[in-house]
């Protein structure tokens, strides 16, 4: 009876040592649910060149550990989960390290996990059918939503923000610029601080909240505009400081200079490194995604003279002002009916900016 029990066991043992998990043929950065021919599921793929172990953990797996392949080449990191479904926590955890997923969509909060997000799944209805303003006759209504039309001292949401739509309509508004709404430590900043680029704030709405002020926004004839924050993120609640476990200089590692002089920004060392495709993959990703997945109309860059300039010497940086041409350069050839903006210094050298902000009437 021993003997027949035994044998199994040890059948089941030499299957499962033989199980080999392999890398994701299907595309995508991040945690991507699939449903195709292959199953449903999601895909977890993530940049760490310097890793020598990556896995995620989640509420699918009961936060145990599923481990990533190393691909080929671009030093990614990936597998697909037949367990995962959208709205499940998770977290990558890189050389001992858990990280929060730098192309997450959506976050419990700039502390908690990630937690998976189908950007496929929000019904636009008519918001889809928008026609874009003309530029000669944008009436811009700059708009910090945790303030707009918040009471009892709690931050005000997207959805409270759509009930004064109608009064943005009287004041003759036909676009807003919502300043910065990506992820940022707390629930209270005017968000020129953001933890993850990629994520929409979780006090304000999530990234279903956002979607839902646009589609209401361009229903009433409203575009809206979006405030980006690329010369530096952080510094607070960021988990892409030395990402993947390398650095130099005691500074931030793969997404960033590790050079003093040129990581020094006056909100700290975290200036990205625009001159790394993959960092510049990583922000044009960023825009290509407020616009095909969010319907966003135009973008105002934050402090561009902080991307074209290093700080600490006013020296300049040629890679950030190509990052900008080519991520401008993509917008107009693809979605020519997309604003483009800057603060300032948009046009020291032709980068593709359309207009920039008068400081004159600002101060």
């Amino acid at each position: 009876m021993s003997i027949r029990l035994f044998l199994p066991y040890v059948f089941l043992c030499l299957c499962l040592a033989g199980t080999a998990v392999a890398q994701s043929a299907r595309p995508g950065m991040g945690a991507i649910p699939y449903a195709d021919a292959g199953g449903t599921g999601v895909t977890f793929r993530t940049w760490a060149p310097n890793a020598t172990a990556v896995s995620v953990h989640g509420s699918f797996n009961g936060w145990g550990s599923t481990p990533l392949v190393k691909e080929a080449t671009g030093g990614l990191w990936s597998v697909d989960s037949s367990r995962a479904r959208v709205g499940d926590n998770y977290k990558f955890e890189i050389n001992g390290n858990w990280k929060k997923d730098p192309r997450g969509k959506r976050v419990v909060n700039s502390n908690g996990n990630s937690i998976i997000y189908d950007p496929q799944a929000f019904n636009w209805g008519s918001g889809t059918n928008f026609n874009a303003i003309l530029r000669n006759d944008l009436v811009i209504y700059e708009m910090h939503v945790g303030t707009f039309n918040g009471e009892d001292w709690l931050p005000s949401t997207f959805d409270e923000c759509i009930e004064k739509i109608p009064h943005l309509k009287t004041l003759g508004v036909s676009a807003v610029q919502l300043m910065p709404v990506m992820e940022f430590p707390g629930d209270f900043s005017w968000g020129y601080n953001p933890s993850d680029p990629y994520a929409v704030e979780s006090s304000f709405g999530g990234p279903d909240g956002l979607k839902r002020f646009v589609k209401a926004c361009h229903e009433n004839g409203i575009a809206v505009l979006m405030d980006v924050v690329h010369n530096h993120y952080g510094p607070t609640d960021l988990q892409l400081w030395q990402y993947d476990g390398w650095s130099q200089n005691g500074l931030g590692g793969i997404y960033f200079y590790n050079e003093k002089w040129k990581a020094s920004t006056m909100w700290g060392d975290t200036r990205p490194d625009f001159g790394r495709q993959e960092v510049k993959d990583y922000i044009h990703g960023q825009i290509r995604m407020f616009v095909e997945e969010y319907h966003i109309d135009g973008f105002r860059w934050d402090s561009v003279y902080n991307i074209r300039h290093f700080s600490a010497s006013n020296a300049w940086n040629q890679a950030g002002s190509t990052m900008l041409a080519q991520v401008n350069d993509w917008l107009a050839a693809n979605h020519p009916d997309v604003i483009r903006i800057a603060e300032d210094h948009a046009f020291d050298s032709p980068v593709n900016f359309e207009a920039e902000w008068d400081h004159g009437f600002l101060n």
